[in-house]
């Protein structure tokens, strides 16, 4: 689970998402239980990129309702931001791919297939 979040990410997360910061711990705990990270999405262009986007090893990158949230290892949030067209085109590829579902559930459907 989430841990802290960072000065910087409570400003940028009312400036580009246009909500209160009273609905920040909401909109965190369900991207992370909702979103597509490295660590939950099979191998596939949308972990590719979403490697590629965090090049330090201390951090990590979630890509949730076209946004891309960049937390460390830790689970500390940093910064918030619009997913570039490059990821969004990897997600749309990856539900078409695989379906809604980002568990595990959808891995055992692949290897089974």
């Amino acid at each position: 689970m989430l841990n802290d979040v960072s000065n910087h990410f409570e400003d940028r997360f009312k400036q580009r998402m246009n909500m209160p910061k009273k609905s920040l711990d909401r909109f965190l705990s369900k991207a992370l239980s909702e979103g597509y990270s490295v660590y939950n999405t099979l191998d596939s262009k949308l972990k590719k990129k979403l490697t590629e986007f965090c090049r330090e090893k201390t951090r990590y990158a979630m890509f949730y309702k076209n946004k891309i949230i960049v937390l460390t290892k830790e689970n500390i949030a940093i910064t918030v931001m619009d997913a570039p067209m490059c990821i969004q085109k990897a997600y749309n590829l990856y539900r078409r791919t695989y379906g809604d579902s980002n568990s595990e559930d959808v891995s055992r459907q692949v290897a089974c297939s």
